[in-house]
């Protein structure tokens, strides 16, 4: 079983103490997943990741809200 790197809240990879925050962080990264039908940060290798989410958050969050719009923004019927 291949570890999930993009799963993992920030403060987790910054090996941080967390709480159940980071899980219900890892559950919207699944739901995004989901309605975007994308794999996050596809092609990015691990450490690449690591370094977005864990030093850089706010650039990380405009990251996925900008991938979400435009998922929503075709003009094709569907939805992504």
């Amino acid at each position: 079983v291949a570890l999930l790197i993009y799963l993992l809240a920030p403060e987790v990879l910054r090996r941080n103490r967390y709480t159940v925050k980071a899980d219900v962080y890892s559950f919207g990264v699944v739901l995004w997943e989901m309605i975007t039908r994308e794999e996050p940060f596809k092609g990015m290798p691990p450490f690449q990741v690591i370094l977005l989410v864990g030093t850089q958050v706010n650039f990380y969050r405009k990251f996925m809200a900008k991938k979400g719009n435009a998922c929503r923004s075709r003009t094709d019927n569907k939805f992504c």
